[in-house]
């Protein structure tokens, strides 16, 4: 098989006519954008699951009775994951109070 006969198989002509687009400048956002399109999933809208809450609660449950600098490093961890969540439509803010007292230990109620 030749190569004209192999081009026209395998991959469309107008490939091949077409002049080369011509570069253009990109602004530092539109440079970003076109990188992220190349990595499925790095988009900003999978930054946080319920699993990532779940494991912060747990986390911070299993740990006893709290000191004060660790139950305000796990309060401002939880509102910023609750948060993305509920400004993402992945969770509804009515259950955030809800979730915050379950990584609460009892010893502390």
């Amino acid at each position: 098989m030749s190569v004209k006969e192999y081009e026209g198989k395998f991959t469309p002509a107008a490939t091949y006519d077409e002049p080369e687009p011509a570069a253009r400048a990109y602004t530092y956002e539109e440079w970003k954008a076109e990188i992220f399109k190349l990595y499925p999933g790095s988009e900003s809208r999978d930054r946080y699951t319920q699993n990532d809450l779940e494991k912060l609660i747990a986390n911070f449950l299993s740990k006893g009775t709290p000191s004060r600098a660790s139950f305000s490093q796990y309060h401002r961890k939880f509102q910023k994951i609750v948060k993305w969540l509920a400004d993402n439509g992945k969770m509804e803010w009515s259950s955030e109070k809800e979730k915050f007292q379950h990584g609460i230990p009892l010893t502390l109620w």
